[in-house]
């Protein structure tokens, strides 16, 4: 579940997670369709069996994406929380982070700005867990 929060790193109502779910729910939404791949369970929009629109992914790795999907994809802007410690919010292209986002290691670091084929490159800041 998101909840919009105000301004963010992305330069507008951004979405930050204050709960995500660690499985899939039992029971879908109206709308909603269930996928399961090799990877994980998936939650949300599709057409003809492809990940299409709004929806949540459950990787068996223990990873989860929720946000925007496109041709069966990870495509627009989403969050990918890959450990209790390490997220990513931001815009994501065929499955790769791309353009503006929000990374925060595990080691608490905090990088907004700019990424290319999935590395940061270009603006952005660096902020670390002392503030500096």
């Amino acid at each position: 579940m998101f909840a919009k929060t105000g301004m963010n790193a992305l330069g507008g109502d951004g979405l930050q997670e204050l709960t995500f779910e660690s499985s899939p729910p039992e029971e879908l939404i109206p709308g909603q369709q269930r996928i399961d791949s090799l990877d994980g369970v998936y939650v949300g929009e599709a057409t003809r069996n492809q990940r299409q629109g709004d929806g949540t992914m459950y990787f068996h790795d223990g990873r989860r994406y929720r946000g925007q999907w496109a041709e069966d994809a990870v495509h627009g802007l989403g969050t990918m929380l890959y450990s209790a410690a390490e997220r990513y919010i931001g815009h994501w292209v065929e499955g790769v982070r791309e353009g503006t986002g929000e990374y925060t290691q595990s080691g608490g670091e905090v990088y907004t700005g700019q990424f290319k084929s999935g590395k940061i490159n270009g603006s952005g800041s660096m902020i670390y867990p002392d503030g500096s």
